[in-house]
């Protein structure tokens, strides 16, 4: 470890309220985080129907004034409509799934305001991470954002989103496993700096969802309160390590070039845990396990269950590498298509 990255400061999420009816605790969240006055309401026009009108009227019947920006888009045209009105607020609060979260979280590191995460779906672990999925010029990029200072994930709320983008978000934190056999092994070829208190906090939220299958199956309020829990120490993972790192490997590479080039991309944590299954594969670890936990609560484990070409996928494999090309995954400067037909046939990505 070097001295800058042993004294680098940690931000560290605060408030964690994950229980049935938690946006009533809001008010109180906001006072133990010292917010007083106003609050900021980030939502799309489906989440603001979904909790963000709620919100609104706990808020204001608790003396805050409060703020509402209705977002259409994660872009930089929205992020200034968002900083505009954030400007004169004490806090910003996300609502909703990636989109307002995603605003509101890279929002508040622009402008240095306290961030509040209150998810409507737990479809990825970026509702508890420092990290923002931006749209810059047309091309996703993930910014540095906000840690959130409090998380309030209201269980009952949760579980009434579409099962699909709650399983896509266990997917998501799944593939934690090979993201950090990745960080290792860049670590012992590259020599690049590893946090092990970052992939253990990472391979504990990973595990926590693997050891829970029977609950996750259901996806009720207590398959959502396992869900939101792993999704929390997943973020703290990525906030103690400074980076994605701990949560993004070669499997997060395949899901971004998918992005790219796919006709129709799937959810994202759907393709990182299928691209898990491929990498894991690669990475000489026990890809069955993944793959068998995925397509117990009815994840994709093959193309035809994404609904992306063969073509698509490989080409995807193939190029993956170059969309960070500063970090090592185990796809290292790029595999053959002979090489990843191969590893997709025998994992029966491709039956």
């Amino acid at each position: 470890m070097n001295g800058e990255t042993s004294r680098r400061a940690v931000e560290l999420t605060s408030f964690v309220s994950i229980e049935e009816g938690a946006l009533e605790s809001i008010p109180e969240v906001l006072k133990g985080l010292g917010v007083k006055r106003r609050a900021l309401l980030v939502c799309d026009s489906i989440t603001y129907d979904l909790a963000g009108k709620r919100i609104e009227e706990i808020l204001t019947s608790n003396g805050y004034e409060v703020g509402v920006v209705t977002i259409t888009d994660a872009d930089m045209k929205n992020i200034e409509r968002v900083k505009e009105e954030g400007g004169t607020s004490d806090a910003i609060l996300g609502v909703g799934g990636g989109r307002p979260i995603d605003v509101a979280k890279y929002t508040a590191y622009l402008t240095e305001i306290p961030f509040i995460s209150v998810p409507t779906a737990a479809s990825h672990d970026g509702v508890a991470s420092g990290r923002a999925s931006i749209n810059v010029n047309g091309k996703k990029t993930s910014l540095p954002a906000r840690v959130p200072a409090a998380v309030v994930a209201d269980t009952e709320l949760i579980s009434s989103a579409p099962r699909r983008l709650n399983i896509s978000g266990v997917a998501d934190v799944v593939s934690n496993i090979t993201a950090v056999n990745d960080w290792y092994l860049a670590h012992r070829i590259k020599g690049e700096w590893i946090s092990p208190l970052a992939a253990e906090l990472s391979l504990l939220a990973a595990r926590r969802l693997l050891d829970n299958r029977e609950v996750l199956k259901e996806m009720d309020v207590d398959g959502v309160k396992v869900l939101m829990e792993a999704v929390v120490l997943s973020g703290a993972s990525m906030a103690i390590a400074g980076s994605s790192r701990p949560a993004s490997g070669a499997e997060h590479l395949i899901s971004h070039a998918l992005d790219s080039i796919a006709p129709r991309p799937a959810l994202h944590g759907e393709q990182c845990g299928l691209a898990s299954i491929f990498t894991s594969y690669l990475q000489g670890e026990d890809w069955r396990e993944i793959k068998d936990f995925l397509d117990y609560l009815g994840a994709p484990v093959t193309l035809n269950d994404l609904g992306i070409e063969k073509e698509v996928f490989i080409k995807a494999a193939t190029e993956a590498h170059w969309i960070r090309p500063e970090r090592y995954p185990i796809l290292g400067d790029g595999i053959t298509e002979e090489a990843a037909l191969s590893a997709a046939k025998r994992t029966g990505i491709i039956p």
